[in-house]
C-alpha cells in the first residue's frame, strides 16, 4: 500500500471511529453457506426488546411489502386459489420473525409437488417465499446487531448466519429482489465480509439505481477501505444521496468525513457546520469539525468544539479527544497538562479498558512530567491492539514513537 493510501486509511479510520460504523474489513470470503446456527438461540425474538439500541450507521429498509395486489390464477382449483389468498393476506399484517416463519412455513407447503399448483400460482407462491425470507433476514440482522451492543457475541454470530440462511435461499427462490441483496449485505459487512458485502451493494444497485440508501451503504464500506480511489467513489456515492435528499445528516457526515481524508480540510469543516446547524445537539458532529479544526492547527477553535461535544454528551469519545488536543499540543497556549490529565481520567472512568483510553493516559501523564506512568500506560496500549486489531487498525509504529518520546522523559507534541 502506497504511504498516500495508508495516510488516507487512517484519517478515515479516525475520523469514524466517531459514529460508531460497522467494524473494518478483514476481506476474507464468506462461505457459500453459512454454518448452521445454535439451536439453542431465540431466532424468533423481537430485536425492538433488546435493552440496548443497535450502534451501525449501515442503512436498513423500512418494513414494506412488494405485492400491492392479491394473486388470482383462473383455472386453479378453488382450494388452491382460497390457500394463496391466505397467505397473501398473512403478508399484510406480518411484522415479526415469528409472523414472517408461518409465510415461509405456509409458502413451503404450498410448494409441495401433491397440491399442483398452476403455473402463475407456483410464481405467485414463490415470491411471497423469497420476501418472507428477506423479510425474516431483516428481522434478524436487526436482532443480531441489538446482541453484539448488549455484548453477546457468540449469539451476535449464530443469529447472523441463520439471516444469511434466509437471504440465500431468497435469492435461491428469486435472483431479482434487489432488496435481498441489499440486507445480505449488511448482514456481511456485520461479519466483516466487506468485499462480499461490496458485491451484494453493487448487484442491488444494479437493479435498483435509484436507492439512496444502498449507495449511502456502499459509500461507508468504500470509505472504510480508505485508498484514494475508494474514498473518491465514496464521495460519488454521498453525493448521489444529498442531491435528493440535502439534509440527509448521516451523509453529510460521511461525505465530510471523506473530504477529511482527502485533505479537504475546509470542505470538511464546512459540511460539520452544516450538520451542527441541522442537528446543534449532535455530539458528533461537534467533536469531528474539532477533529477537523485541529488537523488545521485551529486548536482555539478545535478546543471549543470538544467543550461543546463533551456538553452534549459526556462520552468517552469526547473526553478522549480534548485530552489528547490538550496534552500533545505544541501552541503553549493550547498546552495544558492539568486539564488533560482531568479528561484523561474521565476517559478511564467510562472506558478504562480500551486502547485510546491507554493512549490518552500515557500522553497525559507525560505533559504532567509523569513518565514513569506515562511509559506503563503507552506499553499496555501497545500490548492491547493485539487482541483489538480486528476492530480497528491501530498504527503501533506512531505508539511506539510516542513510547520512545516517554522513556526519553519528552511528551509527544503532534504537528501543525
Amino acid at each position: 500500500m502506497s504511504k498516500e493510501s495508508k495516510f488516507v486509511r487512517q484519517v478515515i479510520a479516525t475520523v469514524l471511529l466517531l459514529s460508531s460504523v460497522c467494524a473494518p474489513p478483514s476481506f476474507a470470503e464468506i462461505p457459500e453457506r453459512p454454518p448452521q446456527s445454535d439451536a439453542r438461540v431465540d431466532l424468533e425474538a423481537d430485536p425492538n426488546e433488546a435493552k440496548v439500541a443497535p450502534k451501525i450507521r449501515l442503512a436498513a429498509l423500512p418494513p414494506q411489502r412488494d405485492s400491492k395486489t392479491a394473486p388470482n390464477a383462473s383455472g386453479d382449483s378453488a382450494s388452491n386459489s382460497e390457500l394463496v389468498k391466505q397467505i397473501y393476506a398473512q403478508t399484510k399484517t406480518a411484522k415479526t420473525a415469528k409472523d414472517f416463519s408461518a409465510i415461509v412455513e405456509r409458502c413451503e407447503a404450498a410448494l409441495d409437488p401433491s397440491r399442483q399448483l398452476s403455473k402463475q400460482h407456483t410464481g405467485d407462491v414463490k415470491g411471497l417465499l423469497a420476501w418472507a425470507l428477506s423479510r425474516r433476514g431483516q428481522e434478524r440482522v436487526d436482532l443480531a446487531i441489538s446482541l453484539r451492543a448488549a455484548g453477546n457475541r457468540e449469539q451476535f454470530n449464530a443469529v447472523l448466519n441463520a439471516s444469511l440462511a434466509d437471504f440465500n435461499q431468497s435469492l435461491e427462490t428469486d435472483d431479482s429482489r434487489w432488496k435481498s441483496y441489499f440486507g445480505r449485505s449488511i448482514a456481511l459487512a456485520n461479519l466483516d465480509k466487506i468485499e462480499s458485502a461490496m458485491r451484494d451493494l453493487n448487484k442491488a444497485i444494479e437493479l435498483n439505481p435509484k436507492s439512496k440508501k444502498a449507495r449511502f451503504n456502499r459509500a461507508e464500506l468504500l470509505a472504510w477501505k480508505g485508498d484514494s480511489e475508494s474514498v473518491g467513489a465514496a464521495i460519488e456515492d454521498y453525493n448521489f444521496v444529498l442531491e435528493s435528499a440535502p439534509k440527509d445528516v448521516q451523509a453529510i457526515i460521511g461525505l465530510a468525513h471523506a473530504q477529511l481524508a482527502t485533505g479537504n480540510t475546509d470542505k470538511a469543516i464546512d459540511l460539520y457546520t452544516r450538520v451542527t446547524e441541522l442537528q446543534p445537539n449532535n455530539s458528533v458532529a461537534w467533536q469531528a469539525r474539532g477533529e477537523a479544526y485541529q488537523s488545521a492547527g485551529n486548536w482555539k477553535s478545535a478546543g471549543a468544539d470538544f467543550a461543546k461535544g463533551i456538553s452534549i454528551q459526556k462520552s468517552a469519545k469526547a473526553y478522549q479527544k480534548a485530552a489528547w488536543l490538550y496534552s500533545t499540543c505544541p501552541d503553549p497556549d493550547f498546552f495544558q497538562p492539568i486539564a488533560a490529565l482531568e479528561y484523561a481520567r474521565q476517559v478511564e472512568k467510562i472506558d478504562p479498558d480500551s486502547v485510546e483510553s491507554l493512549e490518552v493516559l500515557a500522553a497525559a501523564s507525560a505533559a504532567n512530567g509523569q513518565f514513569k506512568a506515562a511509559v506503563d500506560f503507552q506499553k499496555q496500549a501497545i500490548k492491547k491492539t493485539a487482541s483489538v486489531q480486528a476492530n480497528y487498525q491501530f498504527n503501533t509504529d506512531e505508539m511506539k514513537v510516542r513510547l520512545a518520546s516517554y522513556e526519553q522523559e519528552q511528551p509527544y507534541l503532534q504537528g501543525k
